[in-house]
């Protein structure tokens, strides 16, 4: 179904931004929960699909064009009965991108199969909570507004605490 911009309320130029073509795999289209904040876990094939700095760039110069193109004030999208800036869905990628593509900052490795691998553990994902695997993800998402939620944000404040982690700036989500 092709809708004009009139009907999505965004000027011509908006639009024409918004409906660009990125260079990224459609595995990452499909890996977005719109409804949530959550990310899942890649296995090694979806990160191999997903993770390419190709794909993240296209997404930054996406952003950049949205912004140049956009008006803040009049160029919105309606998501959910709520109003959201022109840049919501290209953050909503971003977002999902940076989480699921964090490395542990000491081996390299996708902190996904890190992860993965630590539920077949006994004791669980619980024993590994000081590790960057962990917090790293979490402070991504608590950086992000669509990500971010005090209760979570009071549970890394403590986690960095109890852990003598200072490696993480404290998460402050820039506004809508």
């Amino acid at each position: 179904m092709k809708m004009s911009y009139e009907t999505l309320n965004l000027s011509g130029l908006c639009f024409e931004a918004l409906n660009t073509t990125v260079k990224c795999s459609d595995r990452l289209a499909k890996h977005i929960a719109w409804d949530a904040s959550s990310v899942g876990l890649l296995d090694r094939v979806g990160l191999a699909d997903v993770c390419e700095d190709t794909c993240r760039q296209s997404l930054v110069d996406l952003r950049t064009k949205i912004l140049g193109s956009c008006d803040t004030n009049t160029d919105t999208i309606q998501y959910s009965y709520l109003n959201f800036p022109a840049t919501y869905i290209v953050d909503r990628y971003l977002y999902f991108y940076d989480v699921s593509c964090y490395k542990d900052s000491s081996s390299g490795k996708f902190c996904d199969t890190v992860v993965a691998g630590w539920r077949n553990e006994t004791g669980g994902s619980e024993a590994h909570y000081c590790d960057d695997c962990w917090l790293g993800p979490m402070s991504v998402q608590l950086k992000s507004p669509i990500g971010f939620n005090k209760y979570r944000a009071q549970e890394f404040a403590s986690l960095t605490r109890s852990c003598s982690v200072d490696a993480y700036a404290k998460p402050t989500p820039t506004p809508y």
